[in-house]
């Protein structure tokens, strides 16, 4: 009786043991989420260090390009670096051609299920690339919609879950809003959404909108339709915010008063340029913590445990440091 509890001791020791090395493990593993400078255009990656899984959010390019837009063939190589042998999986916001355009070219490989904002039927453009699709699960329309406050993705610690969808009848209005949990570190990808999508997530989804840490601001920074709205802004309160714009673009996105809307939430940090409209194109000195990708080719968020850096071609900011 006395070595039956002894090993039972042990094995309960050993099993104490292999649990804290591989939280310890876990943490002090790094996960990147790539933004891509496509012009005045949505362009992601998450990677996992986890297992050979990858999840992409939206891939288009459109108006707004600089010298540092990545061409077609630039960003087809660095899909190419990142999904060589893992499982996809494709979240498409919605069926505007700035968030999926570029879908056909870069994506090759195991597709495990996409998910379409709207209805499937929405996508003319990407019909064919659909069509070789066929081992993945696609998820649309009323389908999607039944996945809301569901997760979508998960590997290793990280997990996507679909707050809203759906939930009007224009392109923007169907976007997909998205929870990236990575780690501690939580994310909202926001498509092209309106003030009526940022309403319906706010009621419906309040309590995945505690302690968000960075947000991809709506419709690439647009105050047009209600997006990016003050209440918005009150409820998510995010410390980190990425505009997904390309500069001299003819929407005139994002805007500045935008820009000066989510200021107050933001945390601190170096002194860097930010490139935002108001009847002209403006670039202001700003000490918080948001960013424009058309600023730069490149934007990646690296996330180890409760801490992220923001990195990009030129500096690397640290605004999850203790000592903001």
């Amino acid at each position: 009786m006395r070595r039956l509890i002894l090993l039972i001791v042990l094995f309960s020791a050993c099993s104490t043991i292999e649990k804290s090395e591989l939280s310890s493990s876990s943490s002090s593993l790094i996960s990147n989420i790539h933004f891509f400078n496509t012009g005045n255009a949505f362009c992601s990656i998450v990677t996992c260090p986890y297992e050979k899984k990858i999840f992409i959010y939206d891939c288009g390019m459109k108006s707004g390009k600089n010298e540092r837009t990545y061409s077609k063939i630039q960003i087809k190589k660095e899909f190419e670096k990142h999904l060589k042998g893992n499982k996809i999986t494709l979240a498409v916001s919605h069926a505007d051609m700035d968030h999926n355009s570029l879908l056909p070219l870069v994506l090759e490989g195991d597709i495990s299920d996409i998910f379409l904002g709207g209805e499937r039927g929405d996508y003319f453009n990407l019909e064919e690339f659909l069509g070789k699709t066929s081992n993945a699960a696609i998820k649309s329309g009323n389908d999607l919609k039944a996945l809301e406050n569901n997760k979508i993705y998960s590997c290793g610690n990280q997990s996507a879950k679909l707050l809203s969808t759906n939930v009007g009848t224009k392109p923007n209005s169907k976007s997909m809003i998205v929870k990236f949990s990575l780690g501690e570190i939580d994310i909202i990808l926001s498509g092209d959404a309106y003030g009526e999508n940022e309403r319906y997530t706010a009621l419906n989804a309040k309590k995945d909108l505690r302690n968000i840490e960075i947000l991809t601001a709506s419709h690439h920074g647009s105050s047009k339709k209600g997006s990016n709205s003050e209440d918005w802004a009150r409820v998510v309160s995010p410390k980190t915010l990425i505009y997904n714009a390309g500069t001299h673009n003819g929407y005139k996105h994002p805007r500045c008063e935008v820009v000066y809307r989510f200021n107050p939430y933001l945390k601190t940090e170096k002194t860097h340029r930010l490139s935002c409209y108001d009847q002209i194109l403006k670039s202001i000195n700003t000490k918080k913590s948001e960013f424009n990708v058309g600023d730069y080719k490149k934007l990646t968020i690296k996330i180890k445990g409760n801490l992220y850096s923001v990195e990009t071609d030129e500096l690397t900011f640290n605004p999850s440091s203790p000592h903001r």
